[in-house]
């Protein structure tokens, strides 16, 4: 591959609530018309039809077809994007893709958030060794968590790779084509959790890391960062349309939120409107403050 930028992609993951799935391709198709946006459907298949209406804003549509409950879905999501990658994903024309959840909002063309992505570089947030985390991460400090984990990183090991175990929070992810070539091909295998699983197998596969992002995420284990750059984390309270909005206004501001499972505003007055009515006794002087300095929508 040469030195140029990747072609980027997004892969829309989603599997519950259409009327905020139309919003986030809305928000999406605003700041980037031209996006080839890939559509991942991770729900139970006896309701896919209710989100036929996505097909619009998709330049693809496919539904994983395996009959797994919801629990196993969210915990090897790599495998739903593995799958998806072997039937469908390998036919189209992309060379990264941004994983876009449904509870994710994104403000700018992907080009723009994602152009310090070099060619088959992967970006995931929270990227780490397991041995930072591995005393307080769920999925590795006791219980059959961890003797998942343990079985997961002994598995590595017989098939005869020198391992040094890595995790991420899943939120925030750029997968270059290249890696997904290659991680379609592991056998499948449900042993251990996608969060250490895919980063672990990408540096085994020699991938680079882009590690210089603005995508920093907030580890529910970890002392918690004041509320307005409580901007990405795993956890499951949302972000505040209050902070989404103040992010926007400044010019410093975060451009990705998660989680954040409504509908947002795709205009700005009813963002104002929506900010104000959740800041209560300040709503009106918010509202005269940020009407005077909105900044464009693209």
């Amino acid at each position: 591959m040469s030195g140029s930028a990747p072609k980027l992609a997004a892969l829309f993951f989603f599997h519950k609530d259409p009327e905020v799935c139309i919003n986030r391709l809305q928000l999406l198709r605003r700041y980037d018309p031209d996006l080839p946006i890939f559509g991942l459907y991770g729900g139970p298949l006896a309701e896919v039809d209710r989100f036929r209406p996505l097909e619009r804003y998709l330049d693809d549509f496919y539904a994983f077809p395996g009959d797994r409950p919801p629990i196993w879905k969210w915990k090897h999501g790599d495998l739903v994007i593995s799958q998806w990658h072997r039937d469908r994903g390998s036919q189209l024309a992309w060379d990264t893709i941004v994983i876009a959840q449904w509870d994710m909002l994104f403000f700018g063309p992907m080009e723009r958030l994602f152009e310090m992505v070099a060619p088959d570089e992967l970006l995931l947030s929270g990227l780490r060794p397991v041995t930072e985390v591995e005393s307080i991460w769920r999925w590795t400090c006791g219980g059959p968590e961890r003797a998942e984990y343990l079985a997961f990183v002994h598995s590595v090991e017989r098939a005869g790779h020198a391992v040094t175990p890595l995790c991420c929070q899943f939120v925030v992810a750029c997968l270059p084509r290249s890696f997904l070539d290659r991680y379609a091909e592991i056998p499948d295998s449900d042993l251990g959790f996608s969060e250490y699983r895919l980063p672990t197998y990408a540096s085994l596969f020699g991938h680079r890391f882009q590690l210089h992002h603005p995508y920093e995420i907030w580890w529910p284990e970890f002392p918690a960062p004041p509320v307005w750059r409580r901007t990405l984390t795993t956890s499951a309270v949302p972000i505040r349309s209050s902070v989404v909005t103040l992010n926007l206004l400044s010019p410093w501001g975060a451009r990705v939120f998660h989680p954040f499972a409504t509908v947002y505003p795709t205009d700005w007055s009813g963002r104002v409107r929506q900010m104000a009515g959740e800041l209560g006794s300040e709503s009106r002087r918010v509202a005269r403050w940020a009407t005077r300095r909105l900044p464009p929508l693209g």
